[in-house]
């Protein structure tokens, strides 16, 4: 078994290109290891009731399971916020041992690959508008894929749009010491590039991850872009108020 981890952060195109992967055949990534998930998942798969603390086995091995989706490659997603507890409890489970070599005794051969985003403030003001909204993602004919609560009318805020802009950065600085202190050289690519053109940033994921790129050419995005005029207002409104010069990207 060979595996990959996409590294990324919320609202940076991670959704899409999991979609494209699943689709190219390259397993099924999801954040099987996502704190708050963990025991839907478990209920999900059958399991005894289970949380961060107690998972074992059983539970991995579901996750690898669903993580191949039939295939020969375990494909996982994960926020930065999901790495030191999965890391900490492989060790409760496994023995104390290196990042890297918890990971790959337990899924194999790992690749990796890291998702951000260019213009952060756009992704700021995306998070903040999802979390007030309650809609996270719609498939790509406009139905909702993703909602958490009814959904509302964002209201503009300054210091949450903050709030979260601060929240990334400190995630993408962590995410590249974690890199430095692995000796990891992962797969770089921005949502940007992704959202500009799907099929071509899917081809380099696939060399990177040992696929063909061919693959790429006959697969169609699964999920819509949710950016409009009323985040392209919140991003021009913020930078104005902060003294910031306009973006290169509108998203």
């Amino acid at each position: 078994m060979t595996a990959y981890l996409l590294c990324a952060s919320p609202r940076s195109g991670s959704t899409l290109l999991c979609n494209l992967l699943k689709q190219a055949g390259a397993g099924k990534p999801h954040s099987y290891f996502r704190l708050g998930s963990i025991a839907s998942w478990a209920d999900q798969w059958g399991l005894p009731p289970t949380t961060p603390d107690t998972y074992g086995a059983d539970y991995i091995a579901a996750a690898i399971k669903e993580g191949q989706n039939g295939t020969d490659t375990f494909a996982l997603r994960s926020m930065w916020d999901s790495i030191d507890p999965l890391l900490s409890r492989l060790a409760d489970l496994n023995g104390p041992a290196g990042d890297m070599t918890l990971l790959t005794d337990q899924f194999g051969p790992m690749h990796f690959i890291h998702l951000t985003r260019a213009d952060m403030i756009a992704q700021a003001v995306s998070l903040a508008i999802a979390e007030q909204s309650g809609l996270w993602h719609r498939n790509a004919d406009g139905s909702v894929l993703e909602q958490v609560k009814e959904i509302s009318t964002p209201v503009y805020d300054t210091a949450a749009i903050t709030k979260e802009l601060s929240g990334l950065q400190a995630d993408a600085i962590a995410w590249q010491h974690w890199f430095d202190a692995n000796d990891i050289a992962p797969h770089r690519l921005t949502y940007e590039a992704l959202s500009a053109d799907p099929q071509h940033t899917l081809a380099k994921v696939l060399t990177h991850i040992g696929m063909d790129p061919a693959i790429a050419a006959t697969i169609q995005p699964g999920t819509a872009k949710l950016a409009n005029a009323v985040n392209r207002d919140w991003c021009a409104r913020y930078r104005a108020e902060h003294g910031l010069p306009p973006a290169e990207h509108q998203a």
